[in-house]
């Protein structure tokens, strides 16, 4: 998102708050707060700025994911296994 402000002042982004975004202003990370409404918002200098937002999963989440991967594989394994075990059975 790129903006110009005359004046410091306070942003609200129209996108929703998440405790593990990062938020980037003119390649610097700042600190983002939530808003009443659950909003983003951060503190912004007079100026032309870029404002990027980078979604990150927290540890919880990754570890959920490595496990959902794990049982894939798994069950994927067992599957193959059972067939061949019932075709050489056949």
């Amino acid at each position: 998102l790129q903006l110009r402000v005359n004046a410091a002042c306070f942003v609200r982004l129209a996108y929703a708050y998440y405790p593990f975004i990062e938020v980037n202003v003119d390649g610097r990370m700042v600190e983002a707060w939530q808003t009443a409404g659950g909003s983003i918002a951060i503190k912004l200098e007079a100026g032309e700025h870029v404002i990027e937002l980078i979604p990150r999963l927290s540890s919880w989440r990754r570890g959920l994911l490595l496990l959902d991967g794990i049982l894939l594989l798994g069950g994927g394994w067992w599957f193959f296994r059972d067939r061949r075990r019932k075709r050489l059975a056949a």
